[in-house]
């Protein structure tokens, strides 16, 4: 779901699981840090992550220009990439029937080879919340593995809950450090709006908060018992790896010049913020937004290629609009050509078919070049490059000349999707 702005993010109460052990979330001198290289600017000083032994820490903090100088935020894949298997972008037309399991097998092969990264995690869970899956705590270190060499959250706070919980979620976050220094309760405030009925609060927003903890991650959850017992979703804990990557999209944009500038009328307008979340959201397509999410969260999720099949057979006429009927690989190619922030977000209808469209676009660019190429595009425009240009730098293609055959691709599957 979209990150309101501030975050995307998930909600669980009661029982409190730590994933990792806990370090210092903001950056300081000698305070342990998550990946070697990282840098981060706190109060006008720049902070860089060092190895010192067999430990991660902060070192010296040296002035910086305020918020002028862009940080190089890592990608860890050469650029421009390769075709990872047969699958090119001339002759995807030819594989489209190859394009789901090239792209599930690339995801978990990513995921595989990667180290978990230590970011410090909890998870609450309401008092009478049940969470789709057994095991929490490895739905978040599976999607952190994938995403690993990228920045991500420095830590990260998960809260789950269901309508039954609603009321406790709210106070518990209202008292939660966590929650309070990320500026989380004001996105959670808003979610629990959509909280409405014990079968209507099923969703979720995460992101990555720019005031207090600067650099943690809070996500809230909505677990509707009745929905999530038979949405293949959250079965395969898919929502977890979803909001997930909603909050590293957010850490590509960690110490943007940006942060924290006043914001223009526009922004205002459209309910934007000068925080990493409200800078990605403006951005990122928006059908790459929840297209990348979606896809990579889920995929990244699912155990077997049958269980993340399950999910993918529904996935791509899940999210109809009525204001949208035509398929056409013409169509298809307007709107990917089209579909940019600020217009296309919410409550604009035409970002629901970043949920099926856009996953079935970021599903052919991964069978193509693998996971890491759509995020290294999030980090691109971290650094300030337009989309045109950082599609260009990670693919060597043009956007103009990809979208089309993208286009042609999700036309067709979309057409032989029951």
């Amino acid at each position: 779901m979209r990150k309101l702005s501030i975050f995307t993010s998930l909600i669980i109460v009661a029982a409190t699981l730590t994933l990792l052990p806990a370090n210092a979330a903001t950056a300081s001198a000698g305070a342990s840090c998550s990946q070697a290289g990282l840098t981060s600017v706190v109060k006008g000083l720049k902070y860089t992550c060092v190895k010192s032994g067999k430990k991660l820490a902060w070192g010296k903090g040296v002035a910086s220009a305020g918020n002028t100088a862009t940080t190089q935020n890592p990608i860890p894949i050469t650029l421009p990439v390769s075709p990872i298997g047969e699958v090119t972008f001339e002759n995807i037309s030819q594989h489209i029937s190859d394009i789901s399991a090239a792209a599930y097998a690339a995801v978990q092969k990513v995921e595989a080879a990667n180290s978990l990264p230590n970011i410090p995690t909890k998870i609450v869970v309401g008092p009478h919340t049940a969470p789709p899956i057994s095991d929490v705590p490895a739905a978040f270190q599976k999607i952190m593995k994938l995403w690993s060499g990228f920045r991500q959250p420095v830590s990260y706070y998960a809260l789950l809950y269901n309508f039954q919980d609603k009321d406790w979620a709210l106070m518990t976050a209202s008292k939660t450090p966590e929650v309070i220094s990320t500026g989380g309760i004001k996105g959670l405030t808003n979610m629990m709006s959509q909280c409405e009925a014990p079968n209507r609060c099923s969703g979720g927003n995460s992101g990555i908060g720019s005031e207090g903890t600067y650099g943690a991650g809070f996500g809230q959850f909505g677990m509707d018992p009745a929905h999530i017992a038979q949405d293949s979703y959250f079965l395969v804990g898919g929502i977890f790896g979803h909001e997930y990557t909603h909050s590293t999209q957010a850490a590509q944009f960690l110490d943007n010049p940006n942060i924290g500038k006043p914001l223009t009328q526009l922004q205002n307008q459209h309910g934007l913020s000068n925080s990493p979340s409200g800078l990605y959201e403006g951005a990122l397509p928006c059908w790459f937004q929840e297209g990348q999410a979606n896809f990579q969260g889920t995929s990244a999720e699912a155990a077997t290629f049958n269980d993340y099949m399950s999910w993918r057979l529904r996935m791509a006429k899940g999210h109809p609009i009525p204001e949208f009927t035509d398929y056409s690989a013409a169509s298809l190619t307007k709107m990917l050509l089209t579909d940019n922030p600020p217009t296309c977000l919410p409550p604009a209808p035409v970002y629901q078919l970043g949920y099926g469209i856009g996953a079935l676009v970021i599903e052919a660019l991964t069978a193509i070049a693998g996971p890491q190429s759509t995020m290294a595009v999030v980090t691109l425009l971290g650094r300030g490059q337009t989309y045109e240009v950082a599609f260009k730098n990670v693919y060597g293609i043009s956007w103009a000349k990809a979208a089309p055959i993208l286009a042609q691709v999700a036309s067709v599957e979309y057409a032989a999707t029951p």
